[in-house]
């Protein structure tokens, strides 16, 4: 109990830490594109000071289904966007 409990204190504390590009990138395409539906985010390469996050969302108006790749970086402590790639079809090859 006291274990699982510690756990949780800590997770909550560093925000998940793993995910945090991913809700990262999740807010920022949402204040860029608010007019798209989010289908699916996730890291497909990375490490601690990289991560290409695909987001793979539905245009409202059309419904087509699209993806994108933003490459983060950790400079300086927090995560950052520093390329953005595409929208292409799901599954595209990005060059990651």
């Amino acid at each position: 109990m006291v274990l699982t409990l510690l756990f949780l204190v800590c997770f909550a504390l560093c925000g998940g830490c793993g995910f945090a590009p991913e809700r990262q990138a999740r807010r920022e395409f949402m204040a860029e594109h608010p007019e798209a539906v989010i289908r699916e985010v996730f890291v497909g390469e990375g490490d601690d000071q990289n991560a290409h996050v695909h987001i793979r969302f539905s245009e409202r108006t059309s419904g087509q289904a699209r993806e994108v790749m933003w490459l983060y970086q950790r400079q300086d402590g927090p995560w950052k966007a520093v390329r953005k790639v595409g929208p292409l079809s799901p599954g595209s090859d990005f060059g990651d």
